[in-house]
């Protein structure tokens, strides 16, 4: 995968699986940044993997605290 390479924010949305106003929301908060390219605004590849990545590990992170909750409270024998 090349530094520079770019997504149309339709690409990106099927990569990450959410709905476009979903992905504008992210890159107007700065949580993913994107670029113009002519009259279309794009997002680079390695961007979209480094967030889908962080939100997997925050998801399992998440998930593991929300285990071991469980398990000290007796939710689990």
């Amino acid at each position: 995968m090349h530094n520079n390479e770019t997504m149309t924010l339709q690409e990106a949305t099927n990569f990450l699986n959410v709905p476009e106003t979903y992905l504008l929301k992210l890159i107007q908060e700065g949580n993913i940044p994107s670029v113009r390219i002519e009259t279309q605004q794009r997002v680079y590849k390695k961007d979209i993997m480094n967030y889908k990545e962080k939100q997997r590990k925050k998801r399992r992170q998440e998930l593991n605290q929300l285990t071991e909750f469980l398990q000290d409270n007796g939710f689990y024998d």
